[in-house]
């Protein structure tokens, strides 16, 4: 019953832009997925379509003849041009309903993971949950999301074996790496801004370029970078470090898709590092973590809440939970719920 109003409201929800409110990311398709999984009944689905609708802005008519789509060539015509969304949005529905989702997926997603934060990271999640509800016209918004708001942040993908500023390998795990890197950028000036800005202005720094190439990428890095998001959110209930929590789990649905997943995870990573130290998060704990609650009542009270990032979030990470450590994912949904 909920599945087919789901895939209404989120036909629905295809006449909105992308964006409202000079820059910001619509999430209603991408809370009413997360409610939907959570548990929420019709009536709550509705209600909560209804009532976050009122916010948004109507998807206006494109007049641009861009004919804008992702194909084999070098620079994608509609790249990193946000007035593309609509055509975009047209070729990929039709890509998907012509070849299917796989096939259209393993072509474009490499295309797309240089600029892999695009939008503090709505493009990669909101396509991650398109894929998840099988809900192809989703599917089709968030890759059109992702491609018209592109953020690379490197011309060039760091490789294994590469010598950093200080000449040291490629080798560094997780945690000792990004310490480096907030080392290395201790004197970046933050200026006012979205996240996305915050992530481009630190991403520009010669310090972060020398330093951000030295993480060891293997099967465990995205795991490792996701705990580290869990763990800094749990200390700060940071709103850009959320987005890390967030888009760790988008990733992960969409990485076996990829023929080379690892050049994913390391394209995460530059994103990753870029929006970690743009939101100044100190690696000290500032807060005991809270007793957790179990999974029905954060179910519940996330369903109850108006709150589309506290939805998104408990989804996450009840679905982390399954794949990583439980208890620590328990604690960040109460952390997120309990405030």
């Amino acid at each position: 019953m909920t599945a087919a109003l789901l895939n209404t409201l989120l036909d629905q929800g295809l006449n909105f832009a992308p964006e409202y409110h000079g820059g910001l990311s619509n999430h209603l398709p991408m809370a009413l997925v997360a409610l939907q999984r959570l548990g929420a009944d019709a009536a709550r689905l509705s209600r909560f379509a209804h009532s976050h609708a009122q916010r948004l802005q109507p998807l206006a008519a494109d007049t641009a003849s861009l004919m804008a789509t992702l194909d084999h060539t070098p620079e994608p015509q509609g790249l990193r041009r946000p007035e593309a969304y609509r055509e975009l949005f047209d070729s990929f529905r039709d890509r998907l309903a012509l070849d299917g989702r796989a096939s259209v997926l393993t072509a474009v997603l490499p295309q797309l993971l240089p600029g892999i934060g695009a939008a503090a990271f709505h493009g990669l999640i909101r396509t991650a949950y398109g894929l998840d509800s099988g809900h192809d016209g989703e599917l089709a918004a968030g890759l059109a999301y992702w491609a018209s708001r592109h953020l690379p942040l490197l011309a060039a993908l760091p490789q294994a074996g590469h010598q950093g500023g200080n000449g040291h390998d490629s080798d560094l795990g997780v945690r000792a790496w990004i310490d480096g890197l907030a080392h290395a950028c201790a004197h970046w000036q933050a200026t006012p801004g979205l996240i996305s800005e915050q992530m481009r202005s630190v991403a520009a720094t010669e310090a972060f370029r020398q330093h951000v190439g030295r993480l060891r990428v293997d099967a465990q890095t995205l795991p490792q970078l996701a705990a580290l998001a869990a763990d800094r959110y749990l200390a700060s209930r940071n709103f850009t470090v959320l987005h890390l929590v967030t888009s760790g789990h988008a990733l992960r649905l969409l990485l076996p898709l990829l023929d080379e997943p690892l050049a994913a995870v390391r394209w995460y990573s530059v994103a990753f590092a870029a929006a970690l130290l743009g939101s100044r998060v100190s690696p000290g704990r500032i807060a005991p973590p809270p007793d957790p609650m179990d999974w029905p009542e954060l179910a519940a009270r996330a369903i109850a809440s108006d709150d589309e990032h506290v939805i998104k979030l408990v989804y996450t990470c009840r679905a982390e939970a399954q794949a990583r450590d439980e208890r620590l994912y328990r604690c960040v949904a109460t952390r997120a719920i309990a405030g």
